[in-house]
């Protein structure tokens, strides 16, 4: 028997529990969700038609289910410094004064949408760090 006769509820949003594949393309990314498991066919889908996590505020729940279905929300950027490139982005971001102080880099972060916009805009934080880059792999567990 699948999952030895075991029930199992698995919760969540397709829209906001895709897998990671580094440097996947999107197509990768769907090859690797549970829709695309042999088991998939297995599952009861139930969905939830009542926003529970925020019944307190419809108009908010509708605007995050919006987001979630591809409509997002139209931003005014007047009035904000717009940069163009990743070393303004940086340098706006994390200064040096900022790139110095890792209690203070904690409280910074660079918003991208893909995993390879995060890795350049990392790499080059991370080379104006002073010092000899060290690198720390976690042991790989028994399958």
């Amino acid at each position: 028997m699948p999952f030895g006769d075991k029930i199992f509820i698995l919760l969540g949003d397709f829209r906001q529990t895709c897998p990671v594949i580094r440097g996947g393309t999107k197509n990768q990314v769907i090859d690797a969700s549970i829709k695309s498991s042999p088991l998939w066919k297995l599952f009861q889908i139930r969905c939830l038609l009542q926003p529970f996590r925020n019944a307190e505020d419809p108009l908010f729940a509708q605007f995050v289910d919006a987001i979630g279905d591809g409509a997002g929300p139209e931003v005014s950027l007047e009035g904000l410094d717009i940069v163009t490139e990743p070393d303004d982005l940086i340098d706006f971001v994390y200064p040096r004064q900022v790139l110095s102080d890792s209690t203070a880099c904690l409280k910074r972060a660079i918003l991208a949408p893909t995993n390879m916009q995060v890795d350049h805009y990392n790499n080059i934080t991370l080379n104006r760090l002073d010092g000899a880059e060290q690198l720390y792999m976690a042991p790989r567990l028994p399958r």
